[in-house]
């Protein structure tokens, strides 16, 4: 990649053996692997759970959006072949991503809340609103219907988390403007 992984992962595994993408570095600790790096992050800015039934409830969601990403991954990363991306994103889209979409769904159904673990956002629900936005864009770059549009509670969510009032220095932020993952990616 052209931010010189090839480079800096040696460096990083003399830290973290485990060493991959993501990571993060915090003083003297290398934290790596993307749920480690969620579950390590909300520790640090206090977004923790408030009881052990939102603790269940935030790791289910974050394992099932895992599932999700890893998908993702295959689909978008395919040595940047953007004829066959394009071919494979609508049964891709209409298919895997439309059958996460409805357990998401349907658990924000069941649970009556704004967020997964409740009223406030965990980091399950971090990682749902990424996968969500990059879908989101996906389908609109390549033209096909978005399917966060037939899921009404997920499309609350994502209104409500877009709509964060600590979140609004990101969105408003160059940041935000970043590619989702790696410009590796077939869509980019």
């Amino acid at each position: 990649p052209s931010f010189g992984w090839g480079k800096k992962k040696p460096m990083l595994s003399e830290k973290n053996a485990m060493m991959t993408l993501p990571y993060m570095i915090d003083g003297e600790k290398v934290v790596t692997l993307s749920n480690a790096c969620y579950l390590f992050m909300a520790r640090k800015c206090g977004i923790v759970p408030a009881s052990e039934a939102a603790a269940i409830d935030n790791e289910q969601v974050q394992m099932q959006v895992f599932d999700l990403r890893n998908d993702a991954i295959k689909a978008c990363y395919n040595g940047g072949d953007k004829e066959a991306f394009a071919a494979a994103m609508p049964g891709y889209m209409g298919g895997a991503v439309t059958g996460y979409y409805a357990k998401l769904n349907g658990f924000l159904r069941q649970k009556g809340t704004p967020f997964f673990g409740g009223a406030e956002p965990l980091s399950g629900d971090f990682f749902a609103f990424e996968m969500i936005d990059m879908h989101s864009a996906i389908a609109k770059k390549i033209g096909v219907a978005d399917p966060l549009d037939s899921c009404a509670e997920l499309k609350a969510f994502f209104a409500a988390f877009k709509a964060l009032p600590k979140m609004q220095g990101y969105f408003e932020s160059e940041a935000y403007t970043l590619t989702f993952n790696s410009d590796e990616a077939a869509f980019y």
